[in-house]
């Protein structure tokens, strides 16, 4: 089902006069920074079949329904399903997802104008923040080798929960609600911002349908 609600749709205006009231932006990363969606549901579907957790679930409607969580919810998730003769232990399954995935998510490409983005949070003055379901040293280290790291005043990642990333956050800096926004892609990052009362944006890069209501925009031309 395509997304409805143009009135929701964010367009270059709506830009601009949010920029202007906030001073703290906090992002969400795969799907957001970069296009690494899929690299991440590849590697759990890989997980999935290794274990042969396929016999027992479909491994589709798993990942679906539990969107943007972390593999620290997803791999135990996973072992749940696995049949005996091929179970793994949880630390050695996040040791083949970080393994399948770290390379991929930097090679993968940047979402559409995300860097001239951040140009523009630059020339309003807004901080830039990190929360993501990644762990939190695999992110830092992402984030240096793509040489990014400087463009953020703090990166934040698993095992804490997305609500009390954005909670850090905020106090860290100094902001408030009222002034800080969260831009993710999933419903996990729309239920986060619920819980901590943030604006949100969701980026919904196949203008679908998320279930959920929410300003979205299809990528950061706004167009």
């Amino acid at each position: 089902m395509i997304c409805s609600g143009s009135e929701l749709k964010i367009n270059k205006t709506r830009v601009q006069e949010t920029l202007q009231r906030k001073d703290v932006v906090i992002f969400d990363f795969d799907g957001v920074i970069k296009e690494s969606v899929e690299v991440k549901r590849t590697a759990y579907l890989k997980l999935g079949k290794l274990v042969g957790a396929d016999d027992g679930v479909d491994l589709d409607l798993l990942l679906d329904s539990n969107s943007g969580s972390s593999r620290f919810e997803l791999v135990p998730l996973l072992c749940s399903y696995a049949t005996l003769e091929n179970a793994k232990s949880q630390s050695e399954m996040l040791a083949i997802f970080s393994s399948l995935v770290k390379e991929e998510v930097i090679q993968s490409p940047y979402c559409y104008q995300w860097r001239e983005f951040m140009g523009q949070l630059k020339e309003h003055g807004c901080q830039s923040y990190i929360a993501s379901a990644t762990p939190h040293q695999e992110m830092v280290d992402i984030c240096n080798r793509l040489g990014i790291y400087d463009l953020f005043v703090e990166i934040l990642g698993s095992p804490e929960k997305k609500p009390v990333l954005l909670k850090k956050i905020l106090r860290d800096s100094g902001s408030t609600i009222a002034k800080s926004l969260f831009i993710g892609d999933s419903i996990s990052d729309f239920n986060a911002s619920q819980v901590v009362g943030i604006e949100f944006w969701h980026r919904n890069k196949t203008v679908e349908d998320p279930g959920f209501e929410a300003p979205w925009f299809k990528d950061f031309s706004f167009s």
